[in-house]
């Protein structure tokens, strides 16, 4: 099973590998991107380095390899027009003007989309995902959709307070032994 989210950015352009790791050290997470990584032209899987001994189980190492599929592509956004009613049924009903939702006002000026792409093989794919959506809603001007839960956040603070539930539960995976994890060795 694997989970997307839409990360639709007005400023493509302000991303950078060292602030986002200077993000996560803020909120108390220890991540480094792959050392080539380019947010506008990679896409595929996107090798994320996490370190974080309350995650530590049996002595063994603290240093984590996860990630997540990343694809980008450049974004325009359309309000989608109300279909026009025809013939009799013209003169009853009127045509709705367009309702801009939320959503739309929080995407109405990206110009470029990021899908993340989480699967469950690895259980700090959607942490490193929502971790990564905060940082592009602060830094880049982003908003973050979750299809999943029907949610989408404009507001990095809002996301933040999504990561703290998610590491809680993280942790408590690792308290029964169900957390799924890679050992880090090396960037290949």
């Amino acid at each position: 099973m694997s989970m997307d989210y839409y990360v639709y950015l007005k400023h493509p352009d302000a991303f950078s590998a060292q602030s986002f790791e200077q993000y996560c050290s803020s909120v108390g997470l220890h991540i480094e991107l792959h050392p080539s990584f380019n947010l506008l032209e990679d896409a595929g899987f996107l090798p994320i380095r996490l370190i974080d001994e309350r995650f530590v189980r049996d002595s063994r190492n603290h240093d984590f390899l996860s990630g997540f599929e990343l694809y980008s592509s450049k974004y325009q956004h359309v309000l989608q027009p109300q279909k026009k009613t025809t013939g009799f049924l013209h003169k009853i009903l009127k045509a709705k003007p367009i309702q801009e939702t939320p959503f739309d006002r929080a995407i109405k000026d990206a110009t470029w989309l990021i899908e993340l792409r989480c699967g469950s093989a690895d259980s700090f794919e959607v942490l490193l995902a929502y971790i990564f959506g905060a940082y592009l809603i602060k830094c880049c001007g982003g908003a973050f959709d979750d299809p999943q839960t029907g949610q989408f956040y404009d507001d990095h603070n809002h996301l933040e307070s999504e990561i703290e539930a998610i590491i809680a539960d993280l942790l408590e995976q690792g308290n029964t032994g169900e957390l799924l994890t890679h050992e880090f060795k090396e960037w290949t």
